[in-house]
């Protein structure tokens, strides 16, 4: 699938804005009045970090679905501690509270009276800064429409209009280098580059972008790295053109105007140049402008980052405690996380078909594997059932699966337990494709296997790790291992089972936990519909043509 390119525009746009943040706003006209004639080598390196890396990190957060899982190649524990602390810090503890602030100091309170309580000042305008970033957070589909539609371009006006009326109005003297740009203009600007925290904001934007696209509809992989690589490369365009235009506008105007003690000051000075006093409320538009959109930007992806976190953890624990806690109370904290926490994170991942057959292809090079991932999907049976799985539990004349025990490790010894819950003990119809796969794959298993031997003896983390070499082979986004049985349920109910029948399958305890699945196919609404009007106009409303004369 590939998006038009008005949609890749605003999505690009969207990018940038993201980006585009106080310290932006800051460091070029800085270096320009710094770097003097050297401007343009060092912006080079300027360039470099504050442009460059940044994209190669939206494009690789992108492409491994999140900072977690990129930083999980270094080790699970790493990767949690990494994670957490780089959104800890270039969120609360940096970013978003800079955000208010920066725009503030800059652009409102030079200009209030002598006697002004600039504390009181600055709370009311922080909480109406807020207040309007929490509207633009609570609804991310809008993102989109809203920040790369509305907002940024109202910043690039702003921003050209600046860059214009300097070029024919502006006082034109350029200062000779100062200080370590004289010498090594180059490395200078490369390690200015990284003031701007665009490198570190592109750690938390990668799944922003990413989720972003899902919503336009590229589910697969493969579509959204290559669309993350065009808006990247859009958005990084036009970053660095805004760039070169402040830098360019201090640099003529560092021999006019005294060495200013930061780059907000410089930029005050070049406003106050071309527009007066009047230029107040034009710095101040481009300041909350500017912040407002990356702090929108961090509030979104910091939350997407420790709602799926918190998710994950409570379904690891409802998973571990299955067979330690008694069932009524197993049963309350299901209904508790389900019903009334999951409907406030989002919705919980699945595959659908044509995702689980891309990915098993991926699987055939490991027959064990293989075999194992074809149980779960298309059985939806738990991965303790999984692996508790002998040769005498199937019955290939009856066709049938018999589930009545769950395996775990316990203090690194196997321990086979029996289902904790009563309808945990079922029995399975199986498809006759996959008689034959389970019967051709036992028949090739080492003789001195006996009947109630385990068939399955891949670890939980080894199916873990070959859930990530699917994925990364075949693009397909990456879920939990316990998400198949999520995948089974939701197929069956697009399929138009009934709620009774599936819990029955999957031995659910109550039927209440079937339904917490219904709301992962939308388009159920849509297929409600088409049958409500099939049901009032007749078949021929389903079997018209476009432009027919049914067409209404």
């Amino acid at each position: 699938m590939k998006l038009n390119k008005k949609n890749m525009v605003v999505i690009s746009f969207m990018l940038f804005s993201l980006f585009f943040g106080a310290g932006n706003l800051i460091f070029p006209p800085f270096l320009g009045q710094n770097a003097g004639e050297h401007t343009f080598t060092a912006m080079a390196g300027f360039l470099l970090t504050a442009v460059v890396l940044p994209v190669l990190g939206v494009i690789v957060v992108a492409r491994f679905d999140g900072l977690d899982k990129l930083s999980g190649k270094a080790g699970k524990r790493f990767a949690f501690i990494f994670t957490v602390l780089i959104y800890l810090s270039i969120g609360p503890g940096l970013g978003i509270p800079r955000a208010a602030s920066v725009p503030f100091e800059m652009a409102v309170s030079p200009y209030l009276p002598n006697d002004a309580n600039r504390t009181l000042w600055m709370v009311l305008y922080s909480a109406l800064f807020f207040l309007v970033a929490l509207w633009l957070c609570l609804n991310p589909g809008k993102l989109v429409q809203r920040i790369g539609r509305v907002l940024t371009p109202s910043l690039l006006i702003l921003l050209v209009l600046l860059f214009i009326s300097f070029v024919t109005k502006g006082n034109i003297n350029v200062a000779p280098a100062l200080d370590s740009y004289q010498s090594s203009a180059f490395l200078k600007g490369f390690t200015e580059g990284y003031n701007t925290m665009n490198t570190l904001a592109a750690l938390n934007f990668g799944l922003v972008i990413s989720t972003t696209l899902v919503s336009f509809g590229l589910n697969e992989k493969k579509d959204r790295i290559t669309h993350t690589v065009y808006a990247g490369i859009f958005a990084g365009s036009i970053l660095a053109i805004v760039y070169m235009m402040l830098s360019y506008m201090r640099m003529c105007s560092s021999g006019v105007y005294a060495v200013q003690e930061n780059g907000a000051w410089t930029l005050r000075c070049i406003v106050q140049q071309v527009f007066g006093d009047g230029g107040a409320i034009l710095l101040a538009a481009i300041f909350t402008l500017a912040c407002l959109t990356t702090c929108v930007g961090l509030i979104n992806s910091i939350s997407q980052f420790f709602s799926i976190l918190f998710k994950n953890f409570v379904e690891i624990y409802l998973e571990s405690m299955e067979h330690r806690i008694k069932e009524n109370t197993l049963m309350t904290k299901q209904n508790i996380f389900y019903h009334h926490i999951v409907p406030y994170l989002g919705e919980m991942k699945f595959w659908t078909k044509e995702e689980y057959l891309t990915f098993s292809r991926a699987m055939m090079n490991k027959e064990e594997s293989y075999h194992a991932f074809e149980i779960l999907y298309w059985c939806g049976i738990r991965l303790g059932e999984l692996l508790a799985l002998t040769a005498e539990d199937f019955d290939f004349e009856k066709k049938t699966l018999r589930i009545n025990k769950s395996y775990q490790q316990i203090k690194g010894k196997d321990v086979i337990t029996t289902p904790k819950t009563r309808k945990s003990n079922r029995v399975l119809t199986l498809p006759d494709f996959l008689v034959d796969e389970m019967q051709d794959y036992i028949s090739r298993l080492p003789w001195y296997l006996k009947v109630d031997d385990r068939i399955f003896t891949i670890t939980k983390s080894g199916l873990h790790h070959e859930m990530d070499r699917g994925c990364r082979e075949t693009g397909v986004k990456r879920i939990r291992v316990h998400d198949l049985r999520h995948s089974h349920v939701s197929m069956l109910i697009e399929m138009g089972f009934s709620a009774v029948d599936i819990a029955n399958r999957v031995g659910h305890e109550s039927v209440k936990v079937t339904y917490r699945y219904a709301h992962m196919f939308p388009n159920k609404d849509l297929m409600i519909a088409k049958k409500l009007n099939i049901s009032r106009n007749g078949e021929k409303d389903e079997q018209k043509e476009p432009g027919s004369k049914w067409e209404t």
